[in-house]
């Protein structure tokens, strides 16, 4: 058997105590996350993650790239991202065999890598349509301003 599917089944058992974990970072970080991450929703986001992570274990591919992106999107913020990395090597630490710690360790590694790239991408792509609002609303402010001007001008001649 390869080491990942001793992994997978060696954690598996052990899903909802990963799900309470990332419930309860998602709960300690909440009010560092955007404004529009409602409390209901934190413990189907730790479920999801949780289902992410072992779907990663057993097909390491980039969806979690896509996870990171959906994460950025919900609101969280960094520091909860960055504890659910904390949260999974400490799971892995304490629910691996030491002949899988390191492989455990190495995954986790590549799991919360792509999850950071992906939310570091859409938090970025995120930035830029809000600086592309503003400055599409002081344009049309100073436009307005603007032709104001040039009323109040023709007005006093």
């Amino acid at each position: 058997m390869r080491a990942s599917e001793c992994m997978r089944e060696g954690l598996a058992a052990q899903r909802d105590d990963l799900i309470k974990q990332l419930h309860l970072v998602l709960r300690e970080t909440l009010f560092i996350s955007r404004a529009y991450v409602r409390p209901a929703d934190l413990k189907h986001i730790a479920v999801a993650e949780a289902d992410g992570f072992f779907g990663f274990l057993e097909q390491p591919d980039g969806t979690a790239t896509t996870r990171g992106g959906q994460l950025c999107q919900k609101g969280l913020g960094e520091q909860t991202i960055l504890q659910m990395g904390q949260v999974l090597r400490l799971f892995c630490h304490t629910h691996l065999d030491v002949d899988l710690f390191l492989p455990g360790m190495e995954v986790v590694d590549a799991y919360h890598g792509s999850l950071v790239q992906g939310f570091i991408e859409e938090q970025k792509a995120l930035i830029l349509e809000e600086q592309e609002r503003i400055r599409s609303a002081l344009q049309r402010a100073i436009s307005r301003h603007t032709l104001q001007m040039e009323v109040a001008a023709d007005v006093t001649r």
